[in-house]
């Protein structure tokens, strides 16, 4: 029984290998922003960082700017997305689960991706990632009482495309030195790929990241030659199935 899930497992893993070998061929990507360039350990931080500077001067903004850290600096149980959460509906655990099937929704931890370019997608914050849940509903039981996961906090309406990409670089600009704008969440999702995810070894693990990130194989095996890297840590990394 155990040489039979053994196969199995060994001829899923030799296909998945066999799929980036031959995607890292022909996707061979440098940053052009090699000064927006930083680690990953440095950006997870700034979760911890952003929700102390909350805690000390509490603001609607800074609450936001909390959760955005959490949403996207979580690392492997919630890897960075793209310019989603903006479309995010929020809805109270008090209630039922909605069962929307067309809407992005938040309820009672969960995160549900039904408009998204990879179909479907529906996962628990579970207990790895009670701190983003625990974020989510302070921050809708201080200050965010309408129907959107998250808003501006001027206006009070949902986020813009342009404002939410600029919150996001406000969110990361603490990581850097003085002065430096930020970077966007297209920066972020290729610095996690270069940083952790080229590190995982469990093509299990491969498969649940590619999936968060909304990736399938094909698309998302990339390597980057980090910037700071010398020439022979520079030599081709391998990254699967996420970008």
């Amino acid at each position: 029984m155990y040489k039979k899930w053994y196969g199995h497992y060994k001829l899923e893993h030799e296909k998945i290998s066999a799929i980036v070998n031959e995607e890292l061929q022909k996707n061979i990507k440098t940053p052009t922003q090699k000064e927006s360039w930083i680690e990953w350990s440095k950006l997870k931080k700034l979760v911890t960082s952003w929700r102390r500077k909350n805690r000390k001067k509490p603001t609607e903004k800074g609450m936001l700017l909390a959760v955005l850290s959490a949403l996207y600096l979580s690392s492997n149980y919630l890897p960075p997305r793209r310019n989603i959460y903006r479309s995010f509906k929020f809805y109270s655990r008090d209630k039922p689960n909605p069962m929307n099937i067309i809407d992005n929704y938040y309820w009672n931890g969960n995160l549900y991706f039904n408009d998204t370019k990879s179909g479907q997608q529906n996962f628990k914050l579970k207990k790895e990632s009670m701190k983003i849940t625990r974020l989510i509903e302070e921050y809708h039981s201080k200050y965010n009482d309408s129907e959107w996961l998250l808003r501006d906090p001027k206006t009070k309406q949902p986020l813009t495309d342009d404002k939410y990409k600029s919150l996001v670089r406000e969110m990361t600009s603490p990581a850097f030195d003085k002065n430096h704008p930020g970077i966007g969440v297209r920066m972020l999702r290729t610095i996690f790929v270069t940083e952790v995810a080229n590190k995982i070894q469990d093509s299990n693990l491969r498969k649940m990241i590619s999936y968060r990130m909304g990736h399938s194989i094909n698309v998302a095996t990339q390597y980057y030659d980090k910037p700071y890297d010398n020439e022979k840590q520079s030599i081709q990394m391998k990254i699967t199935q996420m970008k």
